[in-house]
């Protein structure tokens, strides 16, 4: 039988969860380390170079959840983008005010001392990579994260703007 021919379209998510491929200190990229299904219990210590990213392979959106390790310190934010250039705290924040583009405005910050699964209070629709980042004189481990595949609809249905296209199909 042959597959629908928007299949080869369709990067939906076989299951509601997903999970990242691949993750690596910034700048390192080429000591990438699988992610693994049973997630991978990794370390990240706040302060200069303290970060962590986090690759999922695809465009993903949804609810970031994470599985805690002991968290000391303050607190863990984190910061979403398509593409690695613009994986940063003044990066590719969309749907953010250019005032709430500093770590002191992160909306998507955990503030726990772990121990215990956490999921993202925000809705964060298209992204690939997730820069984790803890405070100075932070240190986080994390056991597992995955994202709650979920997608945002404006009130009322109302999508902001509109795509044009040459392709007649």
């Amino acid at each position: 039988m042959m597959p629908d021919a928007r299949s080869k379209y369709s990067h939906s998510p076989v299951s509601r969860f997903v999970k990242p491929r691949r993750f690596w200190r910034p700048g390192d990229e080429c000591r990438a380390r699988a992610w693994g299904h049973g997630g991978a219990a990794v370390t990240v210590s706040g302060g200069k170079g303290g970060a962590l990213v986090v690759d999922f392979g695809r465009e993903v959106g949804g609810y970031l959840r994470v599985g805690w390790g002991r968290v000391r310190g303050g607190a863990v934010r984190f910061y979403f983008s398509e593409c690695l250039e613009e994986l940063e705290p003044a990066g590719d924040m969309v749907w953010e005010p250019v005032l709430e583009r500093t770590a002191a405005f992160c909306r998507h910050v955990y503030r726990g001392r772990g121990g215990e699964p956490w999921r993202a209070s925000r809705l964060r629709g298209g992204f690939r990579y997730v820069l984790v980042k803890p405070g100075a004189g932070t240190t986080a481990v994390m056991r597992d994260v995955d994202v709650e595949a979920d997608f945002y609809v404006p009130e009322r249905g109302m999508y902001p703007g509109r795509f044009e296209c040459s392709d007649e199909g």
